[in-house]
C-alpha cells in the first residue's frame, strides 16, 4: 500500500506530466501559507528537479483581518519561502481597500478580494516568459463549489466546475483530498497558518464546508465522485446543445428563429443567452458580475409556441431581448450616461463604448509614441470611472491619471502632454501603456 506522501506525490506529478510545456517555463505559486498552498508550493519545490522549470511563490496581503495579525502571517510566510529557496512577490493593501473596492465594483468582500489577486497574479506572469499561475484548489473545493451552484441556480457553464487548466493556470492539487493534504502535511512537517475566518459562519462557502458536506458524506457513499460524474454528463450534453445554434447578424442585433430558440430546453436556453451576453458586455461590467435567476426567470417559462405574442423577454445587464415576427432579437440595449460605472482595467478587460475602446498593454521598455498611448507608472489596479455627465476617468487607486469626455477626447492627463519615458517619474514603478483608440470621429 502507498504511503500519504507516494500518493499525493504521485497524483501531483502525474499532473504536471500531463500539462507542462516541453520546453521551460517559470510557475507563480500562489502561497496564502494555508494547508493547501503550503503543501502545493512544498511539492513544487521538491519537483522541481524533475521537472524543467523555474518557481516563485505570490503573496497577497489583504489587510482585511486585524493588521498584527497579518503582518505576523506575512513575516511568517516570507520567512519560510526564504527557507525553502523560493522568491517571494508580495502584494500588500492598505487597511480598507478591499471593503472599498467591494462598494464600488457592487462585490462583495471576497469577491473584490479576488479580483484583486488575480490582478496582481495577472501584473506577475507578464513579468516572466511562459509563465503558468498554480493554484492550491482541492478535490473538497471542487464538491464545494459545485454544491454551491447547483443550490444557488446554475448554467451549462457552472456545471464544468473548477477547471484543472485554463490558459495560462493549472491546479495540480483538484484531484487531492483536503484529508490527504493534512495528513501530508503532518507527515512532511510542512507549517501552515489558519485563517480564524474559515471557523465562522460568516461566509457561505464555510457553512457549506462545516455544516452541509459532512451531513452528505455520512448520508451517501463517497457523493463527490457521484456528484462529479452528473455534473460532467449534463455539461457535455448541455455544451453539445448549446453547440448547434448559432446567432445571425444582423446591423447591430443578433437574431434567432423563435422555434429554434423556443424549443430549446430552459437551461441550454439561458446558456445560449449568457454565452452571447458576455461577449456583448466584456470589458462593460465587471468580470464577476453575476446575472440574478429573476433576470432568466421568464426565459424558463416560455413554452415552446412561436405562435405566442410578440414582447419582450428580457432586458437589462446591457441587453434587451425580444420576440418578434419569429424571431428572437437580442440586441444591445446600453445607456450612454452610464454614472458611477466601475471598471477594472486590465490586459484582457478593456473598456468599450460606443466612441471608443480603453485598453492596456504591457510596457516592454520601448515606447509607442502613438497619440493614443499614454505610458504610466501604476502602484494598484487601474479603474474606470464614469461621472454625471458621462466622462471617464482612469484611477491608479484613488489619483486620476487620465479623463475623457462621452466622445473620447481628452480632457486630462496626470503627465500633460509628455508621454514619452524620460519625461515621467517613477518609473522604477510597474509601467503600461493606456491606448485609447477612438471608434468614430466626434460630430460625423
Amino acid at each position: 500500500m502507498k504511503s500519504i506522501q507516494e500518493t499525493v506525490e504521485s497524483k501531483v506529478s502525474l499532473f504536471l506530466e500531463s500539462c507542462l510545456p516541453d520546453d521551460d517555463c517559470h510557475l507563480i505559486a500562489a502561497f496564502s501559507g494555508g494547508p493547501d498552498s503550503s503543501v502545493l508550493l512544498y511539492l513544487l519545490k521538491k519537483l522541481q528537479n524533475k521537472f524543467a522549470y523555474s518557481l516563485s511563490a505570490a503573496y497577497i496581503n489583504h489587510n482585511i483581518r486585524p493588521f498584527e495579525v497579518m503582518e505576523s502571517e506575512q513575516d511568517q510566510l516570507v520567512r519560510r519561502a526564504k527557507e525553502w529557496g523560493v522568491k517571494l512577490h508580495v502584494k500588500k493593501y492598505p487597511p480598507g481597500f478591499i471593503d472599498y473596492f467591494a462598494l464600488k465594483t457592487g462585490t462583495s468582500q471576497e469577491g473584490a478580494a479576488r479580483n484583486c489577486r488575480y490582478h496582481f497574479f495577472n501584473k506577475l506572469k507578464n513579468r516572466y516568459e511562459r509563465s503558468l499561475l498554480v493554484l492550491g484548489h482541492n478535490r473538497n473545493d471542487q464538491f464545494e463549489t459545485l454544491v454551491m451552484r447547483i443550490f444557488q441556480g446554475t448554467g451549462i457553464d457552472g456545471l464544468a466546475g473548477i477547471p484543472a487548466g485554463d490558459k495560462n493556470l493549472i491546479r495540480p492539487l483538484l484531484d487531492v483530498s483536503r484529508d490527504e493534504i493534512l495528513e501530508y502535511a503532518e507527515k512532511e512537517n510542512i507549517p501552515y497558518v489558519t485563517d480564524m475566518t474559515n471557523e465562522t459562519g460568516d461566509y457561505r462557502r464555510n457553512r457549506i464546508r462545516r455544516e452541509l458536506v459532512p451531513v452528505l458524506f455520512d448520508i451517501f457513499p463517497n457523493p463527490d465522485a457521484a456528484l462529479f460524474d452528473v455534473c460532467k454528463e449534463m455539461h457535455l450534453a448541455g455544451k453539445f446543445c448549446a453547440g448547434t445554434i448559432h446567432w445571425q447578424k444582423n446591423g447591430d442585433s443578433w437574431q434567432l428563429k423563435a422555434e429554434e430558440f423556443l424549443i430549446l430546453p430552459p437551461g441550454v436556453r439561458r446558456n445560449v443567452l449568457l454565452r452571447k451576453m458576455d461577449e456583448i458586455n466584456r470589458g462593460l461590467m465587471p468580470r464577476d458580475t453575476r446575472i440574478p435567476g429573476r433576470f432568466l426567470k421568464p426565459l424558463d417559462d416560455l413554452a415552446a409556441d412561436t405562435d405566442g405574442p410578440d414582447r419582450i423577454l428580457a432586458r437589462g445587464y446591457n441587453i434587451e431581448l425580444e420576440k418578434k415576427d419569429g424571431l428572437v432579437i437580442l440586441r444591445k440595449n446600453i445607456k450612454k450616461n452610464t454614472g458611477g460605472l466601475f471598471h477594472i482595467l486590465e490586459e484582457d478587460a478593456p473598456l468599450v463604448t460606443e466612441a471608443f475602446t480603453l485598453s492596456l498593454c504591457k510596457s516592454f521598455g520601448v515606447e509607442d509614441e502613438s497619440p493614443g498611448n499614454f505610458l504610466v507608472p501604476v502602484k494598484s489596479n487601474l479603474s474606470v470611472r464614469t461621472g454625471k455627465k458621462g466622462d471617464f476617468s482612469v484611477m491608479d487607486g484613488f489619483e486620476t491619471i487620465l479623463k475623457l469626455d462621452e466622445n473620447g477626447k481628452i480632457m486630462y492627463f496626470l503627465y500633460g502632454n509628455q508621454k514619452k519615458s524620460e519625461k515621467i517619474p517613477n518609473l522604477n514603478a510597474d509601467c503600461v501603456i493606456i491606448k485609447l483608440e477612438v471608434n468614430y470621429a466626434p460630430g460625423r
